[in-house]
């Protein structure tokens, strides 16, 4: 996985993709492909996440502003 994760900031650091802006891709996309796997059900995605279930409805509102 450390490889990926290298060759994909590589990629963003030529595409001058800013560290925020990574960092708020990432987090948009981990959390739909949770929300995907566990059928948009809240709880259970952020228990799988490790979070809170309102701290992923916080962070939802966040992301699809």
């Amino acid at each position: 996985m450390r490889t990926k994760l290298e060759a994909l900031i590589d990629e963003m650091l030529d595409g001058q993709i800013l560290l925020d802006e990574a960092v708020a891709e990432f987090e948009r996309l981990y959390i739909e492909k949770a929300l995907a796997r566990h059928k948009k059900h809240l709880s259970n995605t952020a228990k799988v996440l490790g979070i809170h279930r309102n701290t992923l409805v916080y962070r939802l509102d966040r992301i699809t502003e």
